[in-house]
């Protein structure tokens, strides 16, 4: 980071010539990419910052992820899209820095529920027409096993639609929506799509076809034609609301890629997870239309999550509070 320079950051930073010193980096995990870092970068106020350094890269390799940093440049801010502040350029390696989010992935936080070490959350949801916002719905701390299983993938899934939508609107696909690149922000109230349309390797990505590909998430049509777009995000939005109902365990469970490809191209769907609400789960079924054209739109699954958030509120002792 000292040989490169910060490049391309909004006006939040103010950059100070302190900034080009040796900056002290506390490595945090691996997570698909090289290293993943924080770091708190001096402007008017300090913010922590996560770095996701990609080297080695092809010189193609390398063309594709400056085209996609200038697509993130250009995304405008939303309450559920992890901010991309910026990025270092070094000889060896490209930087970018993004919004720290502090209990990590939605995969890791689910797991550590089921582990006790999240208390739940119990909801209120104001009475309104129009569309939910986080603002929307209210939290306080539950010890309540049945309320996690019932209650966090409509509203975890509300706020991953939302985020989802507002990609959508900007001409963005993301290609790798997993439950592992949804940020989890503070206490565990709101979520944030994050890493969209950035190449990346990992235990997750298996070989096919001579790339590294997330096959477990991905949609037939991208598995088998390598092609992607905002219906293949919707397919791989339906395994993550899956995800979520599963407490992070991963997709497929048990079935070898091989088998998976055969089981795909029958119209295999996974089994409704045990304590999923019906209607939660044919909304996942309706996002595995293997016919891309049949499958909602993000704007539908958002209206589809915001009614059942309601119809739960209203028949199963959540209050309705009157604006």
């Amino acid at each position: 980071l000292v040989r490169g320079r910060l490049v391309a950051f909004t006006e939040l930073f103010v950059m100070h010539p302190a900034c080009h010193r040796s900056l002290p980096l506390k490595l945090l995990n691996e997570v698909g990419f090289e290293k993943v870092e924080e770091i708190s970068i001096e402007k008017i106020a300090t913010q922590n910052c996560i770095l996701q350094e990609f080297g080695n890269e092809s010189k193609e390799a390398e063309k594709h992820l400056l085209k996609e940093i200038e697509l993130l440049r250009r995304l405008r801010p939303h309450p559920n899209v992890t901010k991309y502040l910026g990025y270092c350029s070094r000889p060896d390696a490209l930087i970018l820095v993004l919004e720290y989010c502090p209990q990590g992935n939605l995969k890791n936080y689910l797991k550590k529920l089921v582990k006790g070490k999240h208390s739940s959350l119990s909801c209120t949801i104001r009475n309104r027409l129009n569309p939910l916002s986080t603002d929307d719905i209210s939290f306080s701390s539950n010890k309540t096993p049945y309320r996690i299983s019932n209650w966090r993938p409509l509203f975890y899934g509300h706020q991953i639609a939302l985020g989802m939508q507002h990609l959508a609107a900007q001409g963005l696909v993301h290609r790798d929506l997993a439950a592992r690149n949804i940020l989890v922000a503070d206490d565990g109230r709101q979520v944030k799509v994050s890493d969209f349309g950035l190449s990346r390797t990992g235990g997750n990505y298996q070989q096919l076809f001579g790339a590294r590909l997330p096959v477990k998430w991905m949609a037939p049509e991208s598995i088998f034609n390598y092609f992607f777009s905002t219906k293949s995000d919707v397919w791989s939005f339906g395994v993550v609301l899956w995800e979520i109902a599963k407490f992070g365990d991963d997709p497929y469970p048990g079935i070898e890629l091989p088998q998976l490809l055969d089981l795909l191209k029958s119209g295999y769907h996974m089994p409704q997870p045990d304590g999923c609400d019906t209607a939660l789960y044919k909304l996942m079924v309706k996002c595995w239309n293997k016919d891309a054209d049949l499958r909602p739109t993000f704007s539908d699954i958002r209206i589809q999550l915001e009614l059942q958030l309601h119809l739960k509120a209203a028949g199963f002792g959540c209050p309705m509070e009157q604006q």
